[in-house]
C-alpha cells in the first residue's frame, strides 16, 4: 500500500463518510485478522438481475446480482482505491435502507446505497473512498442494465482474487494504519508549535491498542486531547513559557484513565476510550504539574493577576482568575487583603458600593444595577491602571511582574467588614422606615436583623423569633413584629389587635437609601478601594 493512498483513505475516515455510512444503518466492523493466502471458493455464475448506475465525473458502476444472495460490484470512471475492481458485495435492507457492503482495510463498508422514500421511490448514493467525503448521487439508467457484461465483471473478479489485487484493498494493515496515525499526529504538532512556539513530537504505544481498537477509534483524535491541553496552557503567556522551557516530548498510551506524568521534559499521558472530556482534564492534569512555589495552575493564575497600588503604595488592589488566593478581588494594606466581592458575569472587575452612583451606568445588565458598582480598569499595554468610583476616576499604578510577585507573596486574605446586605425595606405613611439585613455568607443567610425609625436615625430592635411560611415571613421583636406578605407589595406592623400597613419599598431601586440616608451603615468600611481613594 503507498503511503499517499493510505493517507487519502484516512482522511477520508475522520472526514465523517463511515459515520455517514453508520448512520445509513451500516456499522463499522472490528475485524482485526487479515484474510489467509487461500482463496474463499466464488459462487457460481449464477446471474439473477444487473442493474447500472451513472454519476458524476463519469462514474459508472454495474452490479451483477447472484443466485447465491451476493453480488458483483463494478465501479469505473473515478479515483478511488475501489476503482476498477470488481469486488463480491454481500446485499443488506434495513428499512428504509437497502446497502451492497464490501470490505475495505478491514472494515465493513456500504459502497452502494439505497434510501427508500414514503412514496415507494428510493435514491442511490455510491461512497467511494479517496474520491469524496459525501458520496456521489446516483441515477439508475434501465438502458445500461440490459448491457451490463456480466460473464466479463465475474471473470474479472476471479482474476483480482487469485491475484491477491482485491486481497490488498480489503485486509487489515495493521503497520500502515500505525503509519498513519503517526501521520496524523505529526499534523497536530503543527498546531501546538504555532500555540506553544516549540516543537512537541508524540510517541504513541501501540502495544496498548488492539487491532480493533485501531479499526475502530481515531488513535491519533485521543491522543491528541494532550495536544489540546498543550495549547489551552499556551494561550497564557505564562503557560508558554513553562511549555518552551520543561516540555520536550509525549508519549500516548492507552492504559491509564487521563494519568499525566512528568519524566524529566517529558510527558507521559495515559488514557482510555472510556474516559470522557479528554481535553479538560488533559488541560487540569497539566495545571498540577509542580513548578517553584506551588504549581503550574498556581503559576498561570498569578500571571493573570493584575496588581495596582496608589501612587504612595499604601493601598494595594489586586484583581484576576476568581479561582487565585485572592477570589477574583481583594483590596487593603500591605500583606492584608480584603476580599471584594466581583461578580463573574460583569468581568471580575465590577464590585458593589451602594455609597458611589453613577447615573450613566447601565441600570440593568445581566440582572445587575451598575449605577451602583464601580469598577477597576486595567492596561498591561499602556502599563495602566485606574479605579472608577461612582463618576470619580482615580489613577492608580499597575505593578511590573518583579513588583508583583513581590506584593502577592504572603499574603493574608480575610472577609471584608461589610458582612451583611439587604433584605427586605418597607415605610408607613409617617415616614417611618422598616428594615431587615441578614448575613452575607451562606452560613449566616437566616441572621436577621431588624431596624426601625426615621431616616437616618434608624435603631435596631432586640429580635425574638423569626417566623416563614405560605403566607409570608414574620420578624418579631420586643416592640412589634413585621409582618411581610407573600405575593404582594406590602407590610404590616404589629404592635396590637390593629396591624399598621406598610409599603413595600424595592431594594434595588433604594440602595443610596440604605447605605447613605437610613443610618444603620454611615461611617462603616466596605473593605474596598473607595473607602480610601
Amino acid at each position: 500500500m503507498l503511503r499517499g493512498a493510505m493517507n487519502k483513505r484516512r482522511v477520508w475516515i475522520l472526514g465523517g463518510v463511515l459515520g455517514l455510512l453508520c448512520a445509513c444503518g451500516g456499522s463499522a466492523a472490528t475485524e482485526t485478522k487479515a484474510p489467509t493466502e487461500e482463496q474463499a471458493p466464488l459462487p457460481p455464475f449464477d446471474v439473477t438481475s444487473t442493474r447500472a448506475f451513472t454519476g458524476p465525473e463519469g462514474l459508472r458502476i454495474e452490479v451483477v446480482e447472484l443466485r447465491s444472495g451476493e453480488a458483483l460490484v463494478y465501479a469505473t470512471g473515478v479515483r478511488s482505491e475501489l476503482a476498477d475492481k470488481a469486488f463480491l458485495a454481500n446485499p443488506e435492507r434495513e428499512e428504509p435502507y437497502f446497502r451492497y457492503q464490501l470490505k475495505w482495510h478491514g472494515r465493513t463498508i456500504n459502497m452502494l446505497v439505497r434510501r427508500d422514500s414514503s412514496d415507494g421511490t428510493g435514491s442511490w448514493h455510491a461512497y467511494m473512498p479517496d474520491a469524496t467525503r459525501d458520496g456521489f448521487a446516483l441515477q439508475y439508467s434501465e438502458e445500461l442494465s440490459g448491457k451490463v457484461d456480466a460473464k466479463s465483471i465475474y471473470d474479472l473478479h476471479a482474476r483480482q482474487a487469485r491475484s491477491g489485487e482485491l486481497a490488498a484493498v480489503q485486509a487489515f494493515d495493521r503497520a500502515a494504519e500505525e503509519a498513519n496515525v503517526r501521520e496524523e499526529i505529526e499534523s497536530n504538532a503543527k498546531h501546538v508549535a504555532q500555540s506553544c512556539g516549540v516543537s512537541i513530537p508524540m510517541m504513541v504505544n501501540f502495544k496498548t491498542v488492539s487491532d480493533e481498537e485501531i479499526l475502530s477509534k481515531s488513535i491519533s483524535g485521543y491522543c491528541d486531547s494532550i495536544y489540546t491541553g498543550l495549547r489551552n496552557i499556551c494561550d497564557n503567556e505564562a503557560g508558554k513559557r513553562f511549555v518552551a522551557a520543561n516540555v520536550k516530548s509525549v508519549t500516548c498510551s492507552f492504559d491509564g484513565k487521563g494519568d499525566l506524568d512528568r519524566d524529566g521534559t517529558q510527558l507521559k499521558w495515559a488514557i482510555g476510550f472510556d474516559v470522557v472530556n479528554l481535553d479538560q482534564k488533559a488541560t487540569a492534569e497539566l495545571k498540577t504539574l509542580k513548578v517553584e512555589n506551588g504549581t503550574l495552575h498556581d503559576q498561570l493564575l498569578a500571571a493573570d493577576t493584575n496588581v495596582c497600588t496608589d501612587p504612595s503604595g499604601k493601598y494595594v488592589l489586586m484583581f484576576g482568575p476568581a479561582d487565585a488566593p485572592h477570589h477574583g478581588m481583594a483590596y487593603g494594606q500591605g500583606k492584608e487583603l480584603f476580599y471584594v466581592h466581583a461578580p463573574e458575569a460583569l468581568g471580575g472587575t465590577w464590585f458593589f458600593d451602594p455609597r458611589q452612583k453613577n447615573e450613566q451606568n447601565n441600570p440593568s445588565f445581566r440582572g445587575y444595577d451598575l449605577r451602583y458598582f464601580s469598577q477597576v480598569e486595567a492596561d498591561r499595554g499602556k502599563g495602566t491602571c485606574k479605579v472608577i468610583c461612582g463618576t470619580r476616576e482615580i489613577p492608580m499604578r499597575l505593578l511590573d511582574e518583579k513588583a508583583k510577585a513581590e506584593a502577592m507573596r504572603d499574603v493574608e486574605f480575610a472577609p471584608g467588614p461589610l458582612d451583611r446586605e439587604p433584605y427586605a425595606l418597607a415605610r408607613d405613611r409617617q415616614g417611618t422606615y422598616y428594615y431587615v439585613d441578614r448575613g452575607i455568607t451562606p452560613e449566616l443567610a437566616k441572621d436577621f436583623h431588624l431596624y426601625k425609625g426615621k431616616r437616618g436615625k434608624m435603631k435596631p430592635l432586640a429580635m425574638r423569633d423569626v417566623v416563614s411560611d405560605s403566607e409570608g415571613e414574620i420578624f418579631a421583636s420586643e416592640s412589634g413584629k413585621l409582618r411581610l406578605i407573600v405575593g404582594k407589595e406590602e407590610a404590616q406592623w404589629v404592635t396590637g389587635e390593629q396591624p399598621r400597613k406598610l409599603t413595600r419599598l424595592p431594594l434595588g431601586e433604594n440602595y443610596g437609601l440604605i447605605y447613605n440616608e437610613l443610618g444603620m451603615y454611615l461611617g462603616n468600611r466596605f473593605g474596598v478601594p473607595c473607602d480610601d481613594l
